[in-house]
């Protein structure tokens, strides 16, 4: 008899457990925070995690993930649970590297290599970025370079100037 009893006491614990995060532990509100270019609601239709969403199986880590690529000019996007029912979204501005002139367009990538945005007329930027090409170049995501050792002296020229050896 006792083990039919912790068996039915830890069904009643389980159904228990399952009832309040399904229907208890729901987000209420998702809230930004941070700066960026981006408005508000541009941000908010871009996070996948909305109101009435389970807040304990909500993927903060996609989330911010879609955001970042969702909105180039977002650096980088952190989503967190705050308890009892928020999830905020906290996001900052990408620097901008420079422009690299390709096929006539215009590619702005930003300090970690992400295309920030590609124009047809020339886009101000700090840095114009010559001899360069990149593989279908595509806003938010991470540029590939056709010339991997141009993508490496890249590198080695952005940390020099970010170390101070260069002006």
């Amino acid at each position: 008899m006792r083990i039919f009893y912790v068996c039915i006491f830890a069904a009643v614990v389980i159904a228990a457990v399952v009832i309040f995060c399904s229907l208890i532990m729901k987000v209420s509100e998702v809230q930004v925070a941070g700066s960026s270019r981006y408005s508000e609601a541009d941000i908010l239709s871009a996070c996948p995690i909305q109101p009435q969403d389970n807040l304990l199986t909500a993927d903060t880590e996609a989330a911010a993930l879609a955001i970042e690529q969702k909105l180039p000019y977002v650096g980088e996007a952190t989503v967190k649970r705050k308890f009892p029912s928020r999830i905020v979204v906290t996001v900052s501005e990408a620097e901008k590297l420079g422009t690299i002139e390709q096929s006539g367009k215009y590619i702005v990538l930003s300090k970690d290599y992400k295309v920030l945005e590609i124009s047809e007329t020339p886009v101000e930027s700090e840095m114009s970025l010559k001899g360069i090409t990149l593989i279908s170049p595509e806003p938010g995501k991470v540029a590939e370079f056709k010339n991997e050792e141009a993508g490496k002296v890249l590198v080695s020229l952005q940390n020099s100037i970010a170390s101070g050896n260069v002006e």
